[in-house]
């Protein structure tokens, strides 16, 4: 990617805001957030973090914006959240995408399993590592 295309989908990300949402019944074809590149682009727009604690802030956004498509980080979720992140997902219409790290030595396999437990129980449809 160059510094054109990047400044393009920038652009682009900054007007999702605008975009209008006749399409709301279909997450697919609604604009989608990854956390880790839209906290870059808000930091450029707004000079500061969003401040967002969790994940359910972060589909609150996702809601205010019209977003179909969420990819975060599911590290460390406990079951019960996992719940409640898929129970705020269905009643927003939000695809989630979740982000874990694989193993690097033996001792990470346990956190490893808990993360994709609770991916899955967040009804994470692919995860990305």
């Amino acid at each position: 990617m160059n510094r054109r295309s990047f400044l393009t989908v920038s652009a682009a990300s900054l007007a999702a805001p605008a975009i209008p949402t006749t399409a709301a019944s279909r997450p697919e074809k609604r604009p989608g957030l990854s956390i880790a590149s839209y906290g870059i682009i808000w930091r450029k727009r707004s000079g500061e973090r969003a401040g967002w604690k969790n994940a359910l802030d972060v589909l609150e956004h996702c809601q205010e914006i019209g977003a179909g498509c969420l990819q975060i980080g599911v590290r460390g979720w406990e079951i019960d959240f996992a719940r409640k992140v898929r129970d705020k997902r269905e009643t927003i219409g939000v695809i989630l995408e979740g982000q874990v790290s694989l193993p690097k030595k033996e001792s990470d396999i346990d956190r490893f399993e808990k993360d994709l437990l609770a991916a899955k129980e967040a009804g994470a449809g692919i995860l990305r590592t």
